[in-house]
């Protein structure tokens, strides 16, 4: 995915959202869309880190969001290893 992509689904969330970001729609629109295939790019990631930071995400979105991107970086590092 592009960053444009990402960013326009968060941006398009948060009209319908009451200007908020909900889990739900983190957990079932935005995280599979970013990590199809289980495949996340680090523009993906730098990508979902900034929404993270720039969009008004539900605290349990922000972090259901968080622990996917740890979750993905412990094991990227562990495959690398």
């Amino acid at each position: 995915r592009d960053k444009r992509e990402i960013l326009e689904l968060c941006r398009n969330a948060m009209k319908e959202g009451n200007h908020r970001i909900s889990k739900t729609f983190a957990e079932t629109e935005l995280w599979p869309k970013i990590a199809d295939g289980d495949i996340i790019t680090d523009t993906e990631r730098k990508t979902l880190v900034f929404a993270i930071e720039h969009f008004h995400f539900t605290p349990p979105a922000k972090t259901l969001l968080t622990e996917k991107i740890k979750t993905w970086e412990n094991n990227r590092h562990h495959h690398n290893k």
